[in-house]
């Protein structure tokens, strides 16, 4: 069976974990060094890595079933998607062509959408 694949576009600080160890990240405790070296970082930086933790704590049960994608908008698939989907600077996130983005972006309506398609496959 394929995973479902959730894209997670935004400006993300270069040491972030590979996907392998999102997995991990509801455990965030063993990522203490990881949150020092945030403290370097603007504030949009901090914000979208604390965003991408509760999304992956509300995706946990499905882990086995997703996988999460973390694009920075300033690389080329994040120029793609950004020209695909009109996407800005912002944060959002793509699963099968849909995009949250804004008043939509929420860890737990991304859940419940996750949710429904698991269950209608």
């Amino acid at each position: 069976m394929r995973k479902l694949r959730i894209i997670v576009y935004g400006m993300f600080p270069r040491l972030l974990p590979t996907n392998e160890l999102l997995e991990g990240l509801p455990h965030i405790d063993s990522y203490e060094s990881l949150r020092k070296q945030l403290g370097e970082y603007p504030d949009k930086f901090r914000e979208n890595f604390m965003f991408l933790v509760e999304l992956v704590a509300e995706l946990y049960r499905y882990m086995d079933r997703v996988r999460i994608e973390v694009v920075n908008f300033d690389s080329v698939r994040g120029l793609w998607y950004a020209i695909r989907y009109r996407l800005g600077k912002g944060l959002a996130v793509i699963i099968g062509g849909v995009v949250f983005k804004g008043e939509d972006l929420s860890p737990i309506r991304i859940r419940e959408y996750v949710r429904s398609i698991l269950e209608a496959e």
